[in-house]
């Protein structure tokens, strides 16, 4: 039995040289090829997150040059106290930013991903794909965990080579706080994961059955952390009574803004959110709030500037006030700037599609 050759080599699996009515195709050539790979619906995601990355890298880096220049123009943070000021900046720059994204939130930032205290969309299914259950809480509880555990070692920068004092022992205490709390609050989330889909899946319909997951948790080891360590520097021993009286304002400021928190969670749990929309629970603007003030007088509790204080017969009380009256405009011109954004795409005309980024 003869066979026909050309039915012989036709090899069907190699895309070049599959036969179609008789005739062979060409191989793609390398520019056809190349831009099939890199296809606009690639591309301009791309270039979107990546402006979105560096847009954020300019905000932390402009907040770093207007306190490295608050430094240099004040002429603080010489020697060792160079360690003080940066243990206070640090820390104190992550409430403000904490607070200022959870102010972003609460106004529908981050709507895309859920994070608005709203229902996000997904394109695939949430039990198949881990990154769609990420929340904010888990990633508040990662910050955490890894805070504690950089923090065991950065404590004692100042005393390097020495003995340990009983206050470095005290902040190694607080680490490991932050170690244990943002563990559990990993597990908790991991675990209440699930139990969000299945809650998704019995309010929605059957076709939002699998698009539709909860953007947000309710895991309140993030709230506990910022709580218990409220209360722990509001009663932290200072050598000065203006230092203690600025600890203590700081930890009010967090202890309210964990109690904020926690009514946040108290409202979403009687009414959960529904829709794509986002829920702006009004708690949220205390809490940043809360944030943001204590924050900003974390970094103003440093050894030097407590210091010129005393110098200059100036009172703790004296910069909480300044504090709040600079924390409270700075979240009307971010309001104000959301504000616009929202007119300009209304403007537009289009229809507002959440995204991963600042929407």
């Amino acid at each position: 039995m003869r066979t026909d050759s050309r039915a012989r080599w036709d090899f069907s699996f190699f895309p070049s040289l599959a036969a179609v009515d008789g005739r062979y195709k060409r191989p793609l050539s390398w520019t056809k090829s190349r831009s099939k790979m890199i296809s606009a619906d690639r591309f301009i995601p791309l270039v979107a997150s990546t402006s979105i990355f560096f847009l954020m890298v300019m905000i932390v880096l402009a907040f770093v040059a207007f306190c490295t220049g608050i430094v240099t123009m004040a002429g603080i943070f010489h020697g060792v106290q160079i360690f003080n000021g940066l243990a206070h900046f640090i820390k104190g720059g992550v409430f403000f930013f904490l607070g200022l994204i959870t102010m972003l939130r609460c106004s529908g930032c981050f709507s895309g991903r859920g994070w608005a205290w709203n229902l996000k969309v997904s394109t695939s299914s949430p039990s198949r794909k881990w990154s769609g259950s990420v929340t904010m809480e888990g990633v508040e509880c990662l910050l955490i965990f890894i805070y504690g555990i950089t923090n065991v070692f950065l404590e004692h920068l100042s005393g390097w080579g020495g003995a340990w004092t009983p206050q470095d022992l005290e902040h190694v205490a607080i680490s490991l706080l932050f170690i244990g709390g943002g563990l559990c609050g990993l597990m908790v989330e991991s675990r209440a994961s699930f139990s969000r889909r299945q809650a998704s899946e019995d309010s929605l319909t059957l076709n939002e059955k699998q698009i539709l997951i909860p953007g947000y948790s309710t895991n309140p080891v993030p709230a506990m952390i910022i709580f218990l360590l409220g209360t722990i520097l509001g009663g932290h021993h200072q050598d000065t009574v203006e230092s203690t009286m600025m600890h203590k304002w700081f930890g009010n400021f967090l202890t309210a803004a964990s109690i904020m928190r926690s009514l946040t969670y108290l409202l979403l749990y009687i009414a959960p959110a529904k829709s794509i929309s986002p829920s702006r629970p009004p708690s949220e603007l205390v809490t940043s709030f809360g944030l943001m003030s204590g924050g900003l007088m974390l970094m103003a509790s440093n050894r030097d500037t407590v210091d010129a204080m005393i110098e200059n017969h100036l009172n703790a009380m004296l910069v909480a006030t300044v504090t709040m009256g600079i924390t409270a405009v700075l979240m009307a011109w971010c309001l104000a700037l959301v504000a616009v954004n929202d007119w300009a795409q209304r403007r537009e005309g289009g229809t507002k599609v959440p995204r991963k980024g600042l929407e």
